[in-house]
């Protein structure tokens, strides 16, 4: 599984440590359920997005508003940017998402990705890509 939010899990992870709270308690402190707040810490999901969630999240860890660990603990949260209006269009072509989702779990490296466009321009032409594109 890909690790998308890994440095915010290592962060809060490294704050739960530092104020010697074991995972499950301090899950069970912030209203999460430990297996989702472990995923969160190994970066497999986002952390929460709620104000009120993080302001729970810091009176747990002890994090003081207004300090420099306040600021990054709402800076994590950050919504990504929104991809690009070309890969949001080519999301939503049938089959789009398993495609990459299985270039994901197979952990292809840049090189095996590469072969896959070759294969595919190869056996499908070019004329299919330029004919979406327009």
């Amino acid at each position: 599984m890909v690790t998308v939010h890994k440095g915010a899990g290592d962060w809060l992870r490294e704050k739960r440590k530092a104020a010697s709270i074991g995972l499950r308690q301090f899950a069970i402190l912030i209203g999460e359920s430990p297996s989702n707040w472990c995923n969160v810490e190994n970066g497999r999901r986002p952390p929460p997005q709620s104000e009120d969630k993080l302001r729970r999240i810091a009176q747990v860890l002890g994090i003081r508003s207004n300090g420099d660990d306040w600021d990054y603990l709402f800076g994590i949260v950050k919504r990504p940017p929104r991809a690009a209006a070309d890969i949001e269009r080519y999301a939503q072509i049938e089959h789009v998402p398993t495609l990459l989702r299985t270039i994901g779990e197979r952990k292809l490296s840049g090189e095996e990705i590469l072969r896959v466009i070759k294969y595919v321009e190869r056996y499908f032409g070019k004329g299919k890509k330029d004919a979406m594109e327009g």
